[in-house]
């Protein structure tokens, strides 16, 4: 068995991750201005940012197990696409106008088009492609697109998400003196 710690001095790899956790928590804990939510076609989200480190590519790859003989020094495990694609992903669904307060993970579907390597730039883009809803739950799908110079989709990432909905409250009792409307 080996070891599961992670070392605090990644702590700043996890930067965007935990600061699309924070911008969540924030965002339904205020209620941000509701406005109504918003068509699939109207947010859109475009980011340039830096593939992992190899000091974060090689303490994940030990921590989820990766035997030295798959490991390819410079490319960036296709798993590891969580990275970078949860924190594009939630910036989408908060931007969609949904409350993101109780959003349940429904899981995720990834194309993998071509390798990225250490530290090169990635382009990634962000879109709502699907909402619907029923009386019990509003389901939302976000994708998640990496490009890089060599690949035009090296990661294509659905994430499925699903917010479940409050029942509506049942009226009380009338109180005496006041009129049903």
């Amino acid at each position: 068995m080996h070891d599961k710690t992670i070392p605090f001095s990644l702590a700043l790899e996890q930067r965007r991750n935990l600061a699309a956790l924070a911008q969540t928590s924030v965002a339904s804990a205020i209620q941000i201005a509701r406005r109504k939510p918003a068509d699939n076609r109207d947010v859109w989200i475009n980011d340039e940012i830096e593939a992992p480190r190899p000091v974060l590519v090689d303490n994940y790859q030990s921590w989820v197990g990766m035997p030295a003989s798959q490991r390819v020094p410079g490319i960036v495990p296709p798993h590891m696409f969580s990275q970078w694609s949860v924190p594009l992903a939630l910036r989408v669904l908060i931007q969609s106008g949904f409350s993101t307060a109780g959003i349940v993970n429904m899981g995720c579907d990834i194309k993998v088009n071509g390798t990225i390597h250490t530290g090169e730039r990635m382009l990634l883009s962000g879109e709502l492609v699907e909402v619907s809803e029923n009386d019990q739950r509003t389901t939302l799908t976000a994708r998640v697109i990496t490009r890089t110079r060599r690949h035009d989709r090296a990661v294509d990432a659905l994430f499925h998400s699903m917010l479940p909905k409050q029942p509506a409250p049942e009226p009380g009792p009338e109180r005496a003196g006041q009129e049903s409307r």
